[in-house]
């Protein structure tokens, strides 16, 4: 399970956390799949591989969500404008994330702490390519949605912690991105460090959170958060703010029925994209201001 693409790695002890990542992997390329080591440990959390060793989940039934939920960011990572070589130097990152997550638990570093560190790296991954914030919104937001998707195969408390891991880094990347949009329209410092420390919060409630209920309430503590900042940036009232927000709820809806339609994590994909389009516009139909327009899209991804 320590094995690596590129680089060397201390091995791995094996764990129930460890062996299950290493089932996941080959299960995964069995089905041709050209998941990494590295996309294994980011997939597989204490929870799944508990659940895999009880065999109450199979490692076969991960790898499907796995690799639909790899296909998904690809295919979004593509569709925002990437290049392929891109794509892989994202996919190198998340390698050397894993190296050090692996040191880290080498060095005695507490799993939770350890953990949470790869969690945040495999975010900043997309960045390190130099992916636009907005591009890697994306591509975490469609692999969450795969991974929704595709998990319930999984079952019980595998598929729970593989859909909230995935939506904790799809938080986390939406969150930088809306704090992009901010900076590139020269927002103050001031203001970007209260939209730093809104993105902190909603990063720590939802680690913590142990139900839907919990971690609901943290994105709308979020999504208020940057309304409020929003509204003071832009110059337009808090209301028309949250209209616009509001505005692109028929296109989720159309966007769930899209993936909960869809038979592959690419299909995810193309929906996310038609998605955004039609959110975009919606949103565009409430509020003038590009910053407000642009920002309630990403809301509606965090």
């Amino acid at each position: 399970a320590g094995a690596s693409t590129s680089g060397t790695v201390r091995a791995a002890p094996l764990t129930v956390e460890t062996t299950a990542e290493a089932d996941v992997y080959v299960e995964a390329r069995r089905r041709g799949s050209p998941a990494r080591v590295s996309d294994a440990a980011a997939f597989v959390t204490a929870a799944v591989a508990a659940s895999v060793a009880a065999g109450t989940a199979s490692a076969a039934d991960v790898a499907v969500a796995l690799e639909a939920a790899l296909a998904a960011e690809r295919r979004a990572v593509r569709d925002a404008g990437a290049a392929d070589d891109e794509v892989e130097t994202f996919r190198d990152r998340r390698d050397d994330a894993y190296r050090t997550y692996r040191l880290a638990l080498a060095a005695s570093t507490s799993a939770e702490v350890a953990a949470a560190a790869f969690d945040e790296a495999t975010a900043e991954a997309y960045l390190e390519a130099d992916l636009s914030a907005r591009a890697a919104a994306r591509a975490a937001r469609a692999r969450a949605l795969a991974t929704a998707r595709f998990a319930s195969r999984a079952g019980g408390a595998a598929s729970t912690s593989l859909r909230a891991r995935a939506r904790l880094v799809a938080a986390m990347t939406a969150a930088r991105a809306v704090e992009a949009e901010f900076e590139a329209r020269g927002a103050a410092s001031a203001r970007l460090g209260a939209l730093a420390a809104a993105r902190t919060r909603l990063v720590a409630t939802l680690r913590a959170a142990t139900s839907e209920a919990a971690r609901s309430a943290a994105e709308a503590d979020y999504r208020a958060a940057v309304e409020a900042e929003l509204a003071a940036e832009a110059g337009v009232s808090r209301a028309q703010v949250t209209a616009a927000v509001a505005a692109t709820a028929t296109a989720r809806t159309a966007l769930d029925a899209a993936v909960a339609a869809s038979a592959s994590g690419e299909g995810v994909a193309a929906a996310l994209a038609v998605y955004l389009e039609a959110a975009r516009a919606a949103a565009g139909a409430v509020v003038s201001a590009e910053l407000a327009a642009d920002v309630a899209v990403l809301l509606s991804l965090a």
